[in-house]
């Protein structure tokens, strides 16, 4: 199951695909967060509230946009001259 926040326009795809009202209502039960959106409104969103909402740990964010001490705890993937290969391969998802 998809569950796409916040601006879509919603159609009949045909695919197991639900719109939520909010990021925490898309967030819940995930296994992981990507955030497909440079937009500002995700970097003042609570994620360790995220967390909490989320089966799983993981975000991808290519755009880099959730601070680093908000992705405390998760496995924060982004995209980066700085997010080196080699990281990304050893790293583990928090308990």
């Amino acid at each position: 199951m998809i569950s796409i926040f916040p601006v879509v326009k919603k159609i009949d795809s045909g695919k197991p695909v639900s719109f939520c009202e909010s990021a925490y209502a898309a967030a819940q039960g995930a296994d992981m967060v990507c955030v497909m959106t440079p937009w500002d409104e995700f970097k003042t969103l609570d994620w360790q509230k995220i967390m909490s909402c989320m089966r799983g740990r993981v975000i991808v964010d290519p755009y880099r946009v959730i601070p680093s001490d908000q992705a405390s705890g998760f496995l924060h993937l982004v995209l980066g001259k700085d997010a080196g290969i080699g990281d990304l391969l050893t790293a583990t998802v928090p308990a």
